[in-house]
């Protein structure tokens, strides 16, 4: 079980979403899945599949085989996941995949992804560990942040 869960764990934080729609059984057909009740055979053991999607590519995480398919016919279109936005997380992205598809960052965004203040973002750029490309209003690089991000020793 702790497989399964480190799995979902890292295709998470490298941006795959779960998939919410409904397949069609052609798809199960073709991949002769073993989780899926056959007529007149028992049922699976435990579970069922369960899938993933990045961009255009489909994983099930339902069996050992991890299956994947590259733009399959029988899924209905993904519909973007809405988060429910919070004081506590104003955010919809999180902070590994702003600073992957942004450029630059607000003194915000960049003090979200370091889990600090905004202040403490405004003493780093007057201390030269962030750059600071904008001057109205402030914007970082994310590069910057990511570098801050994996080389955190503070």
């Amino acid at each position: 079980m702790a497989t399964l869960i480190d799995d979902v764990v890292k295709l998470v934080a490298g941006g795959w979403r779960p998939y919410r729609g409904d397949v069609d059984a052609s798809v199960y057909d073709a991949l002769e899945c073993p989780r899926l009740p056959i007529p007149g055979r028992n049922a699976p053991k435990s579970g069922g599949p369960y899938w993933f999607h990045r961009a255009d590519v489909f994983l099930c995480l339902g069996c050992g085989r991890r299956c994947s398919l590259n733009r399959p016919n029988g899924f209905q279109p993904p519909l973007p996941v809405r988060y429910p936005v919070s004081k506590e997380r104003p955010f919809t992205l999180t902070p590994q995949e702003m600073v992957t598809r942004l450029r630059l960052l607000n003194v915000h965004q960049a003090a979200y992804c370091l889990n600090v203040s905004p202040g403490q973002i405004y003493n780093w750029i007057a201390e030269g560990r962030l750059r600071r490309l904008k001057e109205a209003p402030v914007r970082v690089p994310s590069e910057d942040v990511r570098a801050m991000m994996e080389n955190w020793e503070e």
